[in-house]
């Protein structure tokens, strides 16, 4: 079955969608391996750490920016023989909250300040199960599911407030993110989850210059059954910051400056990364 129901409410105060769908499929097993490809295009790097010539699944790692020119190795999922009956539910609900779009006349002064806030709160779950309960199945926000019903589970909340979103010269936002997937594979279960704040402004300062900049800082974790030295939880902070000058509509440069800084959980070993990237940017408009 399926539901997608779009509405507004209190004279288009609040808009409101919600899409709802269940059934069931077939899954087919699958694992993930690394295949080389030209230094350069990959993503992952290989360390041979027991010296043995042979590349275990548990040698590979993501490419650093240094290392990013050599990274020659891709992660892609393949198949394996056998399928997986499965229950399918996806549920995605988003409220919009804008007080400019209810009331079109705004007061002057701190009276219309109310008016230039927005909200965005969106909720999304994708699971995919097997050998579970009627009731268990049809409700979208069950998040205790056992591992033995467990195909693969995705959530997503998302919470970003909006200060003068529509306006020309100057805007700002604040948005919340959790992030949490959880899926099984031959070689056992992975978890993945991100939890982040994000400020960022953009101020057009006139016709030719602009600045956009932002600060994010949150949590990431990763725990895989099977790769256990590769597990990790690090906390970090990133600044960007792009100033950026236009000719008329045809020629565009733009300065960037990146932060970040992240630390390992000492139980993984509390590794640190501190890393500044400076470079430009020049387009032109045909």
């Amino acid at each position: 079955g399926r539901l997608d129901w779009d509405s507004w409410w209190f004279k288009r105060l609040i808009r409101s969608n919600t899409f709802y769908q269940v059934g069931t499929g077939r899954e087919q097993r699958r694992e993930f391996n690394f295949f080389k490809v030209q230094p350069g295009n990959g993503v992952h790097i290989w360390n041979d750490y027991d010296s043995n010539g042979i590349a275990g699944l548990n040698e590979f790692e993501i490419a650093s920016e240094l290392d990013r020119p050599r990274a020659d190795y891709i992660r892609v999922f393949v198949p394996v023989p056998g399928f997986i009956n499965t229950n399918v539910n996806q549920f995605n609900q988003s409220i919009f909250i804008q007080p400019s779009a209810r009331w079109k006349q705004r007061p002057k002064g701190l009276k219309g300040l109310p008016l230039r806030f927005s909200n965005l709160t969106a909720l999304r779950t994708d699971r995919k199960l097997q050998g579970t309960e009627l009731l268990s199945l049809l409700n979208p926000l069950n998040i205790n599911v056992a591992d033995s019903q467990l195909i693969s589970t995705t959530t997503q909340l998302r919470n970003v407030l909006y200060f003068n979103r529509s306006g020309a010269v100057f805007g700002m936002d604040w948005e919340w993110q959790d992030r949490r997937s959880k899926s099984q594979l031959v070689n056992g279960f992975e978890l993945r989850t991100k939890s982040f704040h994000r400020l960022q402004m953009r101020w057009n300062i006139s016709s030719n210059w602009d600045l956009q900049s932002g600060h994010e800082w949150g949590e990431i974790v990763y725990n895989s059954e099977f790769f256990l030295n590769r597990n990790f939880n690090y906390e970090y902070r990133k600044t960007d910051v792009r100033f950026a000058f236009q000719q008329r509509s045809e020629w565009r440069l733009s300065l960037l400056y990146e932060y970040f800084y992240g630390l390992n959980d000492t139980v993984y070993g509390s590794q640190q990364s501190i890393e500044h990237k400076l470079g430009f940017e020049l387009r032109k408009s045909s």
